[in-house]
Parts: C-alpha cells; sequence; structure tokens
C-alpha cells in the first residue's frame, strides 16, 4: 500500500510537472506572439519611415518646381530688358532720323535761299 501511494504521489508530481511544462510552453509561444507583434510594429515603423522620405522628395520636388517657375521668371524678365533695350535703341534711331531731318530741312531752305538769291540777281 505503502508503494502504491508513493507510486501515486510520483505521478501526481509528474502530472504537476507536465501542466508546469504545458505552462512554460503557453509562456513561451505568448512570447514568440509578442515579438511576432513587435516586429509588426517595426515594420509599421520602417513602412511609416519610408512615407515620411516619400514625402520629403515630394517637397523636394515640389521646391525644384518653384525654383524652375522663378527662373522662368527670371528669363521673362531678361527678354523683356531685351525688348526694352530694342525699343530704347528704336527711339534713339527715331531721334537719329528727326535730326537727320531737321538738316535735310535747313540744308534745303538754305540752298533755297541761294536758287532765289541767284535767281533774284
Amino acid at each position: 500500500m505503502v508503494q502504491f501511494t508513493v507510486f501515486t504521489t510520483a505521478m501526481v508530481q509528474v502530472t504537476v510537472f507536465t501542466i508546469a511544462m504545458v505552462q512554460v510552453t503557453v509562456f513561451i509561444i505568448a512570447m514568440l506572439q509578442v515579438t511576432v507583434f513587435t516586429t509588426a510594429m517595426l515594420q509599421v515603423t520602417v513602412f511609416t519611415i519610408a512615407m515620411v522620405q516619400v514625402n520629403v522628395f515630394i517637397i523636394a520636388m515640389l521646391q525644384v518646381t518653384v525654383f524652375t517657375t522663378a527662373m522662368v521668371q527670371v528669363t521673362v524678365f531678361i527678354i523683356a530688358m531685351v525688348q526694352v533695350t530694342v525699343f530704347i535703341i528704336a527711339m534713339v534711331q527715331v531721334t537719329v532720323f528727326i535730326i537727320a531731318m531737321a538738316s535735310f530741312i535747313a540744308f534745303t531752305r538754305a540752298m533755297a535761299g541761294h536758287v532765289i538769291s541767284y535767281c533774284i540777281y
């Protein structure tokens, strides 16, 4: 009877040990699930960082677009300055033409005066 009691006690201890091992296994599985969850969170973090980098790239492209637009405006301004210069040159040519016409008129009047004087005498 004592041996049966010892055997039964040993079986109870084996059962308790087995239950403890099952609990350890469950704990290990839970830790693995935490690890998987942590890995998933890290992947989400990496994805978020990638999205931030994409946003930074988009902002950089917008800045390039703004710079290009500014360069176009500078080019338009330079073209306008060239047109102003051409207009000023044209005004100088008109002034030179007016002076030439005045000189021609003065010359014509002088010649007419000489002709009239010559005809009178």
